[in-house]
């Protein structure tokens, strides 16, 4: 290839790794959405007002909003992986052409160029720019730049990815609340769907999905990614009618925990499909590796502890040094249990007076908060921790603050309540998903 070829190749990657960077911000401003404190607003407005149609409507829109700027910023992905190749295609180029000013062409040569791309005055005036950034550094030290600016951009569509599919998965579960609530217009013959069947399917489809990729084949993870989000969301709004009217109290709350982990799928299936668009480049670099070397579980690590059973009596909600203590009595076979949960208010999970409860807690213990009674606390999962040996927990972990499906990570479960203070409190309280990201805009937003 001859020295001004060589020039000229190097010149267009640089060049379109400098136009992908400019065009990806202009899209992430233009595709984003309102804030999410916004919808916690209307979220809470329409739940506490009970008006359910205009809540499933309100969700619809919102399903809608997410879709388009996902497919917008899927398609700046595919440009930001685009520019990356060219950058890298061009790095033995850099390694001939360590400084384009030692060549005794240079000088015509940046002439040629100047006339060939400056067409307009905004035009030259940007290629002289280029080509004086060209100048003052060597080629190598420029592709390093503009890999750089493309990992930061890539970076800013990572976080941009997450806003949207959190706005989308907070108005899937605004339809089943929805659905919770207006049980008697779904059919019958849904009930025929058995919980432990869906959680068993969904359990073996991560698994599948951990050894998919483990092998790299990213075509394959988002094949595979997507019809895991579909089978768990159409399993997940299956199972409502059995969660609103079960025959037994234990029937109404294993279907709740399998809806749970259907919706924690969902979430886990729409990131992993995003992040295999990256194809083994930016965020999904450590992926392979991270589902070679886990333990292959499909579902979080639950803590040890005693598990206390029973009906919910009362949730009360104290606050010391402005901190929430939640007090929960829970009436068993056995008789009646205090547990106790300082920082959160537990029934902003959805977890209320009337609710059969199933709940992992340490041994009873003299509590210093509130009343100091004696009693239980309720235990959290260790997700952090257990991420780094178990695939169920990673997994769980990459996509935590997309729908949080145990809400503050309480080691509970809990029965879908209809009405204004139930089963739609994840959307009233705002705890769907975490608080950093409840109020993180970084793009502008409302």
């Amino acid at each position: 290839m001859t020295e001004r070829a060589n020039a000229k190749r190097m010149f267009k990657a640089l060049t379109q790794a400098d136009d992908v960077f400019v065009q990806s911000g202009l899209a992430e401003r233009d595709y984003r959405l309102p804030g999410k404190s916004t919808d916690r607003v209307r979220y809470a407005g329409l739940v506490t007002s009970q008006q359910w149609d205009k809540l499933g409507q309100h969700a619809d829109r919102r399903i809608a909003q997410a879709h388009a700027r996902l497919t917008a910023l899927q398609t700046m992905q595919a440009r930001i992986l685009e520019s990356a190749s060219g950058l890298e295609a061009s790095a033995d180029i850099a390694e001939k052409v360590p400084r384009l000013t030692e060549l005794a062409a240079w000088p015509p040569m940046r002439a040629k160029l100047l006339e060939e791309y400056g067409t307009s005055q905004v035009a030259h005036k940007r290629v002289e720019d280029r080509l004086s950034a060209i100048e003052r550094l060597s080629a190598t030290r420029e592709l390093v730049n503009r890999e750089r600016l493309l990992s930061t951009r890539a970076a800013d569509l990572d976080r941009t990815a997450r806003q949207l599919l959190t706005t989308e998965l907070a108005a899937r579960f605004a339809h089943l609340v929805v659905s919770v609530n207006n049980v008697a217009a779904i059919s019958p013959a849904m009930d025929r769907m058995s919980a432990t069947h869906s959680t068993a399917t969904l359990e073996k489809a991560v698994g599948n999905l951990q050894n998919t990729v483990a092998t790299g084949d990213w075509a394959a993870v988002a094949s595979a990614s997507a019809a895991l989000g579909d089978t768990a969301s159409s399993q997940a709004q299956a199972l409502v009618t059995k969660a609103a009217r079960g025959r037994s109290d234990i029937d109404r709350l294993t279907t709740a925990a399998a809806i749970r982990y259907a919706f924690e799928v969902v979430a886990e299936a729409c990131w992993t499909a995003w992040t295999a668009g990256w194809c083994g480049r930016y965020g999904s670099a450590s992926w392979p590796k991270a589902a070679r070397t886990r333990k292959p579980t499909a579902t979080r690590t639950k803590p040890a502890g005693t598990a206390i059973e029973g009906k919910v009596t009362s949730v009360t909600i104290e606050h010391r040094d402005r901190k929430a203590i939640s007090t929960v009595v829970v009436v068993t076979d056995a008789g009646e249990e205090t547990v106790v949960l300082p920082g959160i208010k537990f029934d902003s999970s959805g977890a209320v007076a009337g609710s059969y409860v199933r709940l992992i807690c340490s041994s009873p213990q003299q509590l210093n908060w509130g009343n100091k009674v004696t009693g239980r606390q309720l235990l959290r999962y260790e997700l952090a921790s257990n991420a780094k040996t178990n695939w169920g927990d990673w997994l769980a972990y990459q996509s935590r603050d997309l729908f949080n499906a145990w809400p503050n990570g309480v080691v509970a479960e809990w029965t879908l309540q209809p009405g204004s203070d139930g089963a739609g409190n994840p959307l009233r309280y705002g705890v769907w998903t975490t608080e950093r990201t409840l109020k993180e805009v970084p793009y502008g937003g409302v």
